[in-house]
């Protein structure tokens, strides 16, 4: 699934980002676990309205990828540290995401893909993406049962049909 698409909100592409970094926090297995949370916990901020500054999410997005880099040196199995090097990875491209409006598009779509490369499900991703799509198309103002309609749609490749979904012109 491509996870590439023109976001209305920047702060809903953040969103995906930081979800698809916290799916992968668990493939972290390496020592500066705080430095991956960090980053992470800047993007779920920015989400939320919190004003971030952009020192703040390159620190937070540094501290990821030092803990990325950590994994080489501590971990015994490579598999271990490959997956372990993406997760921080993840949330050092949610932290960019945050303020790095230029490039927002790229460090988000990296999100995605260095979560699959931690080991996180592609269903659980394609899940995670559509929330943050159907969020992103409706404002947050849906009831669920048009919520999951439009997930759905989007899971199954069908961002038009959520839009309609969405929009009122189709009925559930």
């Amino acid at each position: 699934m491509k996870y590439e698409r023109k976001w209305n909100d920047l702060r809903n592409a953040t969103g995906f980002a930081a979800a698809c970094a916290r799916l992968a926090l668990p493939f972290y297995g390496g020592e500066r676990r705080s430095g991956v949370v960090t980053a992470i916990e800047i993007a779920e901020s920015y989400v939320n309205g919190e004003q971030i500054s952009s020192t703040t999410a390159r620190a937070g997005a540094r501290a990821a990828i030092y803990s990325a880099y950590a994994t080489d040196y501590a971990a015994t199995d490579s598999t271990d540290a490959d997956s372990a090097y993406a997760a921080a990875r993840a949330a050092a491209c949610a932290a960019r995401a945050a303020t790095d409006f230029t490039a927002a598009a790229i460090y988000i779509a990296r999100a995605a893909i260095y979560a699959s490369h931690a080991g996180v499900c592609d269903s659980e991703l394609q899940i995670a993406f559509a929330r943050w799509v159907v969020r992103d198309l409706s404002c947050d103002q849906l009831d669920e049962q048009i919520r999951q309609a439009a997930g759905a749609a989007i899971v199954a490749g069908d961002e038009e049909l959520a839009r309609k979904l969405v929009q009122g012109e189709i009925d559930v």
